[in-house]
């Protein structure tokens, strides 16, 4: 649901319709909305390019930033083992592991998953900025909206210029399975064509971590 005071000129009911869609998972209407070059730009960060996850007290490498510079040995379901020389076996190594200013060197312990042997990589922390197109857009927001039960937009202030558009707004929702509320605040940059009012590239200026910490801190 999405609540709005806006005029809804074209340029309006174009960007609503592509929230509406996103959040709703609707990958169809979402590509009836976007332009057939249509990139999406995330808010950039700082890390060292590897997305991890913990599983059975392990943390297991589960991405690789492909715009970012890695060992070519190191892959997807790799078991991370040291940080800086620190053991994570039996360890309650919670928060982000690469946190820090550009340029902090990061030494990791890396235990092979396919090839069962141990990886010594040494990196320093990067700013990246990540981008998608269409397909990894859609293929992220299909994974986003089954997480949810129900969500709510409460759009905050809406401008627009020939053919850019500004929104900043607040989104919460229900995961599924659960009654606890999780929330963010986010700001985007639309950029539209001039006369079917297709969306031609989003810039997002806002940090998943908002998020990703309240789902990290909260029962399971």
């Amino acid at each position: 649901m999405i609540s709005i005071i806006l005029g809804q000129n074209r340029k309006e009911t174009s960007i609503i319709s592509f929230l509406e869609a996103r959040y709703d998972g609707d990958i169809e209407e979402l590509g009836r909305i976007c332009a057939d070059n249509f990139i999406f730009h995330n808010a950039p960060y700082v890390g060292l390019g590897l997305t991890t996850s913990w599983r059975n007290d392990s943390l297991f490498i589960i991405d690789i930033n492909k715009n970012v510079s890695i060992d070519s040995s190191i892959r997807k379901n790799d078991i991370i083992l040291e940080i800086n020389g620190k053991s994570l076996l039996n360890s309650d190594f919670e928060q982000n592991p690469f946190q820090g200013p550009v340029g902090k060197k990061i030494q990791l312990l890396i235990q092979s998953g396919e090839q069962n042997k141990l990886i010594e990589y040494s990196g320093t922390l990067k700013r990246i900025a990540p981008t998608q197109n269409f397909d990894t857009f859609s293929k992220d927001v299909q994974n986003f909206s089954d997480m949810w039960e129900d969500y709510e937009i409460i759009i905050q202030d809406f401008f627009s210029d020939k053919n850019q558009v500004l929104i900043a707004y607040n989104w919460m929702g229900n995961k599924k399975g659960e009654s606890l509320h999780y929330t963010f605040s986010v700001i985007e940059i639309y950029q539209l064509t001039a006369f079917s009012h297709k969306i031609i590239s989003l810039k997002s200026q806002w940090s998943e971590k908002q998020l990703l910490d309240q789902i990290k801190a909260t029962p399971k």
